[in-house]
This record gives structure tokens, sequence and C-alpha cells, in this order.
């Protein structure tokens, strides 16, 4: 992890959606709790925060602290993901 200028920790390679991270997260919760246990993550452009009293933290302080994004998703999905899902995501289609 590397410090930019205003010393908060920033993981530059951290990818939530990695095929190593989504086998096997736990590997990682350990390393960000030593490390960093708060940490910017530039590949999805938002904060982690892995301890479970920093967590709670967050959740009581809403009016620092938003989880406004939480329901966008991370990256932009293919053009036909929703057509091709669209029972289990019709809520997610545009309205006619």
């Amino acid at each position: 992890m590397q410090e930019v200028k205003s010393s908060y920790p920033v993981d530059e390679i951290f990818d939530l959606l990695s095929e190593d991270y989504l086998e096997d997260p736990y590997p990682y919760y350990v390393r960000f709790r030593r490390e960093a246990p708060v940490f910017f993550a530039p590949e999805i452009n938002m904060w982690v925060v892995s301890r479970y009293e920093d967590i709670l933290n967050t959740v009581k302080d809403p009016e620092t602290l938003s989880n406004a994004l939480v329901q966008e998703p991370l990256k932009p999905l293919e053009p036909n993901f929703l057509r091709r899902y669209s029972e289990s995501y019709q809520h997610l289609l545009p309205q006619a």
C-alpha cells in the first residue's frame, strides 16, 4: 500500500472483483486489518473499512460518511447484461 500526500493509505492494486479476491477474500482481510484498516482503493473509487469497530463508527456517522453509492455497480455493466438476466434484475431495467 502506498501513502498519498494527505497521509491516508491507498491500495493502488486492490480490486474487489479480481478472481483472487473473489475466490478467497480472507487473507486480504487479515492484511487490511494489519497494514491499513481504512484505505482508499482507486480501482473502485471507494474507501475500504476492514475492522468491525471502524465499520460501526462509519454507520453511526452518516453526516460525515456516506453509503450513497452502495447500490451503484462498481464497474459498468456490459450492454446486454440486464436483458440477458432481466428476470432476476427486472427492477434495474429502465421503466417504459
